[in-house]
This record gives structure tokens, sequence and C-alpha cells, in this order.
């Protein structure tokens, strides 16, 4: 069917018209993937922030600011880098449309700095052929999640919140698995519930990016920083089961 007004001649596309709808689209698709440009550059950034951190730390004498030297116990400071980052995400959440973009980007800079001294812990524990080998896994199976979400068509709102709850439910078994039974194949199976719930959760954030990029294009950097958190946090836990998974 096609749109005209009696001033406009067959053939002819007003702002009714197809050409404008496309020309709709067309924006949208742009300014969806400028916003998905701009998270997955926050992104790199901390995880090369991450890296390079954590790396540091185990290759020097630094790592033993993270254990008490008469103990061998975890120090005050592993504490506080294992715990922080908790505050810094509920105060980047609570706090995202007050605060500056420049509180925002230190916030998430903090994080990711926080989070690679947590992680150097990870090469006392395995080899770094392991940690290679989990790193490539953890890439693909988000590359191919990312993929999915950002372009499908269905809907997956009601998906993504099937798998917040199941978080939520492995978070409540691993406190019971932690304090209670302490069971191995009880760790197992939640081992493989976390990698279910967040290779999902990768998908429907992406979703979200581009919903978002949709919406507010590069227009919002903010936002843009928290949602390149909120997939970098996913990566990481998603990185750390399988690094557990693989070793058993």
């Amino acid at each position: 069917m096609s749109y005209y007004s009696p001033q406009q001649q067959p053939g002819q596309n007003n702002m009714y018209g197809q050409n404008n709808f496309i020309d709709k689209e067309a924006v949208s698709a742009e300014a969806a993937k400028a916003f998905v440009t701009q998270v997955f550059g926050w992104m790199f950034l901390a995880m090369v922030l991450s890296a390079g951190i954590a790396y540091a730390f185990a290759t020097s004498d630094l790592i033993y600011m993270l254990f008490d030297h008469v103990t061998g116990k975890p120090s005050a400071f592993f504490w506080v880098a294992l715990l922080s980052p908790i505050g810094i995400v509920l105060l980047m959440n609570f706090g995202l449309e007050k605060l500056s973009f420049g509180v925002i980007l230190l916030l998430f800079i903090s994080y990711a700095s926080l989070m690679g001294i947590s992680l150097s812990t990870i090469f006392l524990a395995y080899e770094p052929l392991a940690i290679a080998k989990a790193f490539g896994i953890t890439a693909g199976a988000f590359g191919v999640m990312a993929v999915t979400g950002y372009t499908t068509k269905t809907d997956l709102s009601k998906f993504g919140m099937i798998m917040i709850f199941g978080l939520v439910g492995i978070v409540i078994a691993s406190l019971f698995n932690m304090f209670g039974s302490a069971n191995s194949q009880f760790s197992l199976l939640i081992d493989i519930a976390c990698i279910i719930v967040f290779t999902g959760l990768i998908a429907w954030k992406m979703q979200m990016v581009r919903q978002m990029g949709e919406q507010v294009g590069t227009t919002q950097p903010k936002l843009a920083v928290f949602m390149a958190l909120s997939l970098y946090i996913t990566f990481i836990n998603l990185f750390l089961t399988i690094l557990r998974f693989m070793r058993r």
C-alpha cells in the first residue's frame, strides 16, 4: 500500500511513506551500533586494565600484599579488594543519574583495578595454560551469545528475568553448600548452572544494549559505561566458573 497526499504524485514518498520508515530503521540501527561500540570500548578497557594489574601482582612481590606474612591467610587488603567492588556497583547503580560522567568513569576504572588485584590470585591456583584455555572458551561463548542477543527479534525480557531468578537461586545454593555440606558433586551442579545462567544473561544484556542504543545513541555516555560494567561482570563470572569447571 502506498501513502501520498493529494499534492503528491504517486511514486513519491512523504513523511508517512515507506522510505521514511526505512530511514527511521536505518537511523535506529546506526544509533545502536554507535552505542554498542561505546559499550564494548569501555568493556575492553576494563578487561585490559584488570589483566594488566592481575599479571603485575602475580609476577611480583605485590602478591604478598594480599596475604598475611605470619599466618598466610588473606590480609585486610585482600578483603578490601574483594569486597569493595560490590559497593562500587551499588553506588553506580543508584547514583547513575546524579553522578557526573567523570565520577562514573572513575568508579568504573576503580572497579576494574580492584578486580584485577583479586584476579591475580588465580595465578597461584591454576597453570597459565589453563587460564588461557578458560579465557578462550569464555571469549568464544561470550561472542556467540552477544551476537545472538543483538540480532534476535525475539523479546528476551522474560528470559532475562528467569536468568536473574536462577542467579539468585545459585547464590543461595552456593551459600548453603559453602556453610553446609560442602558436597563436591553439588558444587559441580552449581558450576553447570552458573555457566547456563551467565551465558543466558549475556544474550539478554546484549538485547538491552541494542534497545538502549536505538533510543539514546551516543547521547548517554554514563549509560554506556554502566552497561560495559554489567557485561564485564558477567564475562568475569563466566570465566571464573569455566576455570573451576575445567579443574573439576
